[in-house]
């Protein structure tokens, strides 16, 4: 926790409080419509991959799928809200964004729309294996707490639902936070160079601890969003099955 606290005092430090709310607005317009797109991908997929509902290769693959579809949003929101986040780091002369609009502006006038999408196959890699593993993680980790609390299938309680939600993302965000840590250097830095280059030189300068570098964060960041999320996907689904019948 300590690299977390040590993170947000140096934040407020070079940026003031307004730091703590960089990309806040991209942000924001991006949840919705991308979150929708995501779970109309889960669902699309699970029709797709063959299988038992229940069988993890269609929860992981179905995960996976979902990821990609969704990437095509999420992945500009990143690339913008991660260049307005980090340039508080940089002298006041080289920051170039007065805010996430701005951001969309330059990057597309100096890097095409392409530049939107930086980092798309490191993006889908990190979160293809988080989405694979989250789904796997979390539906399995329900069925334990839903035999062990005598629940009814398709009727599990806030607690199995919340609780299974959360173990699920903590575990799935540790496991790529190396991934995610190769992604975001390779998405912020402005250089023209290869992201093997890029990353070769990441290693070189930080040694093999950077892969843990931010690992508290993004579990913090992680888990109560998607605990959320799922919590209403898996009501609304409820009571789509109860209205259908």
């Amino acid at each position: 926790m300590g690299n977390v606290t040590d993170t947000v005092k140096r934040s407020i430090k070079l940026g003031g409080l307004r730091s703590l709310y960089r990309g806040y607005g991209i942000v924001l317009m991006s949840t919705v419509p991308s979150t929708a797109l995501y779970f109309l991908s889960v669902e699309i997929s699970k029709k797709f991959v063959p299988g038992d509902n229940d069988a993890m290769t269609k929860q992981f693959f179905s995960g996976v799928m979902a990821q990609f579809v969704a990437g095509f949003v999420f992945t500009p929101r990143d690339v913008i809200k991660e260049r307005v986040q980090t340039q508080d780091i940089l002298p006041k002369h080289l920051r170039r964004y007065s805010s996430s609009f701005d951001a969309v502006k330059q990057i597309i006038k100096t890097e095409g729309i392409l530049g939107m999408y930086k980092g798309f196959w490191q993006t889908f890699s990190m979160w293809g294996m988080y989405g694979g593993l989250y789904l796997v993680l979390y539906n399995e980790i329900k069925n334990f707490s839903r035999i062990h609390s005598y629940e009814v299938k398709g009727h599990e309680s806030s607690r199995t639902i919340l609780g299974s939600s959360i173990l699920a993302a903590a575990l799935s965000a540790a496991l790529t936070n190396p991934l995610d840590v190769i992604k975001l250097n390779y998405q912020v830095n402005r250089e023209k160079d290869t992201f093997y280059n890029l990353t070769k030189q990441l290693f070189k300068s930080n040694g093999p601890t950077v892969i843990t570098r931010g690992i508290m964060a993004r579990i913090l960041w992680v888990c109560p969003r998607t605990a959320i999320a799922w919590s209403i996907y898996e009501y609304v689904m409820m009571f789509v099955t109860v209205y259908d019948k």
